[in-house]
């Protein structure tokens, strides 16, 4: 579940990455701090490979989650928005104040 990364940074300090390719987040970090300024901030966790995949797959498991809620016969689709879906229970034929009641216990 963790990523490692090594961020290699030659002698030059511009936050050499993956070989001797130069992030275009390290070639703007030359123009704000100087060029002996490695920007560590842009190889973090969140630029990672698998990171992005694990939010993709929670997004992917939301939206499986909202059409399954959408075409079920209890379940009613209140709203679904970026990852985070909202539903209740909904057998039909129940009045607003017992369906309320029923979602709540």
């Amino acid at each position: 579940p963790f990523d490692r990364r090594v961020v290699p940074v030659g002698r030059s300090g511009l936050g050499v990455a993956h070989g001797s390719r130069r992030t275009r987040h390290a070639a703007n970090s030359i123009s704000l701090w100087g060029a002996k300024h490695a920007n560590f901030a842009d190889h973090g966790i969140q630029l990672s490979r698998s990171f992005r995949a694990a939010i993709q797959n929670g997004l992917d498991l939301a939206a499986r989650a909202a059409e399954y809620a959408s075409t079920s016969r209890t379940l009613e689709l209140v709203s679904a928005s970026l990852g985070m879906v909202c539903f209740r229970v909904n057998p039909g034929g129940v009045g607003e104040d017992a369906l309320a009641t029923m979602n709540r216990s």
